[in-house]
């Protein structure tokens, strides 16, 4: 994964935690500081568990069987892309350490 793939890739990540952020402000304090730490280094890795995901499915399926049929653009693909998005930060952490663990690992 390149610094390029990260930032064009962070907005979203970010912009899903503002979400959160504002809906828990009026929440007891000690759930809403659990909850603000959670999501927070989520944003942060956010891009490597969206890499990762992309990666293994473009693997798995290839290139062409994700601009076809239920995933042409129109409505239903803006629905799925929703709950990828969401599906991709609360998987953050952990699909986040394994795509960093890898990178590390292919770098040596």
């Amino acid at each position: 994964m390149s610094i390029k793939y990260y930032i064009k890739n962070m907005f979203w990540g970010y912009f899903i935690v503002a979400g959160i952020f504002y809906s828990v402000w009026g929440v007891d304090r000690e759930f809403k500081l659990l909850i603000l730490m959670f999501f927070a280094v989520s944003a942060v890795l956010y891009p490597f568990s969206k890499f990762l995901i992309e990666k293994n499915a473009i693997r798995i399926k290839g290139q062409d069987y994700w601009n076809k049929g239920l995933f042409s653009d129109g409505v239903p693909k803006t629905k799925m892309m929703l709950f990828y998005y969401v599906f991709c930060l609360f998987l953050a952490i952990p699909l986040g350490m394994i795509c960093i663990a890898q990178e590390r690992k292919n770098s040596r």
